[in-house]
């Protein structure tokens, strides 16, 4: 794979959302390759070889923004891919209809792949991390941001399986044209059992991750239309508007502390935006996020204060009350040096990817009380942030995360967890 230099990839960056992910039996991954082209390889799980396709659109910027992202519709088995962003045109190809439903039948080739458009229901300008969040009726819903760090919006649209078509839901968070103006910074975005869409974030009021703050989570349960707080109270509605060319009123979620906010986070916190978030078996959404301790005090540089932060864990409870736990290793609390992945498996009990692949773990059975270091057999041998198929852990026990590797290699690794499902492989 293409290598930047040190510090952050363009293959294996958290907030890719999914960068590896697996559906009707195979598994799938994206990344840029040594010459910089589009890619995603699949294999048949359990342990099939990988087969890689490579897409004629190649990567120019040395930006770690500009990652790829991938989504798969289950009502007609098409695969989405949105690549190469920083406040750029929509760069988005997707596969033949069926593609991903019939592995086994279907083609996969470069050719099973559309050309590079910047059309989804119109031309998409200006996006940056964009991510697919598959939905529980089969659609596809498409989340990105527009315009730039400090002043942006975020915008919603979902893929019809049925008609084959884009339709734009709108600007569920406003950030431009507000006092202050800002941007939010999000975590994820997923659907629990029940269909209520949940989302979390942090503000940022300009270019520089020192003033990233607080803690903010709303949900959906109309599908991203209209968006509830903590409370369950109604407090927002998506604006229906076109980027660059509608001006509304403001109902989107802004910066109201009143309604969203869930915990305060001061500027120079060495907070790190747009980490990690999962929603369990009971519907609680989790988040973990890295920042200096609430009673550490504060550092207003950047790098000093990420070397100074915790990883910490925070859930809301069945009653609705927010937890915090602090992630430890022999009781240690545990600084993160790069975005990390937050998965369950089917008892609930929580798994974070780490640093160099460091595994942490912790129990529903204890409330999260219970954080502890499981693995870290591959410490060292990566350049990236991990990313995990959540999936595969629910349903089938496998904890499955793929990584940069230092020589330039992507790798998959798999951990068996305990599971009541019975292994296959």
């Amino acid at each position: 794979a293409y290598v930047l230099g040190k510090g952050e990839q363009l293959s294996g960056q958290q907030f890719q959302t999914e960068g590896i992910m697996s559906f009707a039996g195979y598994q799938y991954t994206v990344y840029y390759n040594h010459s910089r082209n589009v890619c995603i390889a699949r294999r048949k799980m359990p342990s099939g070889k990988w087969e890689e396709v490579i897409l004629p659109y190649r990567n120019k910027a040395d930006d770690a923004h500009n990652v790829i992202t991938m989504g798969i519709c289950a009502n007609d088995g098409t695969i989405h891919l949105a690549y190469d962003h920083h406040n750029d045109p929509l760069h988005y190809s997707y596969s033949i209809l069926g593609n991903a439903n019939f592995p086994d039948e279907m083609p996969w080739t470069a050719a099973s792949f559309s050309e590079t458009t910047d059309v989804m229901d119109l031309p998409v300008p200006n996006v940056t991390y964009p991510r697919f969040i598959p939905k529980p009726d089969g659609n596809l819903l498409f989340e990105c941001r527009f315009n730039w760090s400090g002043h942006g919006d975020s915008y919603l649209r979902e893929y019809d399986g049925q008609t084959k078509k884009w339709y734009l839901i709108g600007r569920y968070v406003q950030g431009e044209d507000i006092e202050p103006d800002a941007c939010a910074y999000i975590n994820g975005m997923n659907y629990d059992k029940e269909g209520k869409l949940h989302v979390t974030w942090c503000w940022r009021d300009d270019y520089g991750g020192q003033t990233n703050h607080d803690l903010y989570y709303a949900y959906s349960d109309d599908n991203g239309f209209s968006w509830r707080d903590t409370y369950g109270d109604l407090k927002a509605r998506t604006d229906y508007m076109v980027p660059e060319t509608d001006k509304t009123t403001r109902k989107s979620l802004g910066q109201t502390k009143r309604s969203f906010m869930v915990e305060e986070i001061p500027l120079n916190k060495g907070y790190i935006n747009q980490e990690t978030q999962a929603v369990d078996s009971k519907g609680r959404i989790h988040v973990v996020n890295s920042h200096i301790p609430m009673d550490e005090g504060t550092d207003k540089n950047w790098a000093s204060s990420r070397q100074k932060a915790r990883l910490h864990h925070r859930y809301r409870d069945s009653d609705g009350t927010w937890q915090t736990r602090l992630i430890k290793n022999k009781g240690n609390t545990v600084n993160s040096f790069c975005r990390v992945n937050l998965s369950f498996d089917a008892f609930d009990n929580a798994y974070v990817v780490a640093n160099g692949a460091e595994i942490y773990t912790a129990t529903a059975a204890n409330d999260y009380n219970d954080w502890e270091l499981l693995s870290d057999l591959d410490k060292n041998r990566f350049i990236s942030e991990p990313l995990v198929d959540k999936k595969l852990l629910l349903e089938s026990g496998v904890l499955s995360f793929v990584y940069l590797k230092k020589k330039k290699k992507i790798t998959v690794i798999d951990y068996l967890a305990k599971n009541p499902n019975k292994p296959n492989g």
